[in-house]
């Protein structure tokens, strides 16, 4: 799972992944759970939220310092997009309004 996890950071920093590959672990992770999603969350989902808020907080800190807030603005309105895309072409649905809570945290209300 660590090779999903940083496959996703990777995709942030601007890399092109294989969505159809991270599509298909997603749905794996989901489909092992049988009858609930926990191995998806437990095992997938709880770490991917946590790299996202380390990985938003850092970059809302060097963005805010070089950068106005018009132009910062912008940047959260780009990561919330990115976020809601990145659910709709290969993460399981009911992370969305997880990862828009920690980019909202870590992107505007932390600040």
């Amino acid at each position: 799972l660590g090779c999903l996890l940083e496959g996703i950071e990777n995709e942030r920093r601007g890399e092109v992944i294989d969505r159809g590959l991270f599509k298909n672990t997603c749905s794996m992770l989901v489909d092992l759970g049988i009858s609930s999603k926990s191995v998806y969350e437990e095992d997938f989902e709880n770490f991917f939220l946590e790299q996202s808020a380390n990985f938003y907080r850092a970059e809302s800190l060097m963005f805010m310092s070089e950068n106005s807030t018009p132009e910062y603005m912008k940047k959260v309105k780009l990561r919330i997009g990115e976020e809601t895309r990145r659910v709709e072409m290969y993460l399981d649905s009911n992370t969305e309004k997880k990862i828009l809570e920690v980019v909202e945290k870590e992107m505007i209300s932390n600040h």
